[in-house]
């Protein structure tokens, strides 16, 4: 994660400073070059969307706007490449930088035959096969209603996860609130606290699907101990229980996160920044 001198020195925070009025389209075009195919996998998206956040947070776009810039940027591209997949099929294959590199189609196709449709919005938080996806989603021939209807729902996610932290930092310089101690160190565990979290709850889902061991010990076809049979469950185990420990997953790791912060007295200072924050933001919306 860049510094804040760091970012303040980039050409872009520089551009959009002196041109408060460009912020919105900057953001909405750095989402969709992140969602889209090719050159997602080139262009250091994030970064340019983390230091557009920041010039946005410190009193340049609204946090609503720039959340909006931000879905409509990231739904365009994830389209843009879901046509193209369609539109080409299999063809994509023979052309650069694909010839060149058909490891990055075999991963996506691999994560697609893995997770079905829900790789399309788990695919928007795995770096190196993001861009991919919608374009495999497009090759395989996936609904257009349901592929649609996921990409919509997972950037309503995916715009806060990625704009909300560039845009509080400006935001707190912006109102001059204290940081605490260790900001970026902090910021950086938060990161790997959120990539463990949803890979357990990805390890939590796929113990539901067929061949899991969630699914064998609840489906009575397969079931090895009375106590654990769930006949309710039916044909539909599978989803039902991979939705169930997911969920249960996600929610108890997340109290786990909140309790840490609230009850070690080490956290103090964070506490404090997370509170100001909070009132920042609510003057914002």
């Amino acid at each position: 994660m860049p510094e804040i001198d760091e970012l303040r020195a980039t050409p872009l925070w520089e551009m959009l400073h002196a041109h408060p009025e460009w912020v919105g389209l900057a953001i909405a075009l750095i989402a969709f070059v992140e969602c889209f195919a090719i050159a997602g996998l080139i262009v250091p998206g994030i970064v340019l969307l983390y230091a557009a956040a920041f010039v946005a947070g410190g009193g340049e776009l609204g946090l609503w706007a720039a959340l909006g810039c931000a879905f409509v940027g990231a739904v365009a591209g994830d389209s843009a490449s879901f046509i193209l997949g369609r539109r080409f099929g299999p063809a994509i294959r023979v052309l650069p930088p694909f010839s060149t590199h058909p490891e990055w189609l075999s991963r996506g196709e691999a994560f697609f035959a893995r997770h079905g449709a829900a790789s399309i919005a788990l695919g928007r938080f795995v770096g190196p096969i993001r861009p991919v996806l919608p374009l495999t989603a497009g090759m395989l021939r996936f609904p257009n209603g349901q592929f649609y209807a996921v990409n919509l729902a997972s950037a309503l996610l995916w715009a806060p996860v990625y704009i909300l932290p560039g845009y509080v930092l400006g935001a707190s310089l912006q109102h001059e609130i204290e940081p605490p101690p260790g900001l970026l160190v902090g910021l950086l565990i938060f990161v790997i606290w959120c990539w463990g979290m949803s890979r357990l709850t990805i390890a939590a889902w796929q113990a539901g699907e067929p061949g899991g061991a969630l699914h064998d010990r609840l489906n009575p076809a397969t079931a090895a101990g009375k106590s654990l049979r769930a006949p309710a469950f039916g044909n539909g185990v599978d989803t039902r229980a991979s939705l169930l420990a997911g969920t249960l997953t996600l929610l108890s790791l997340t109290a786990l996160g909140v309790a840490l912060l609230l009850a070690s007295p080490m956290l103090a200072p964070w506490r404090r920044f997370a509170l100001d924050l909070l009132m920042v933001l609510r003057e914002l919306v």
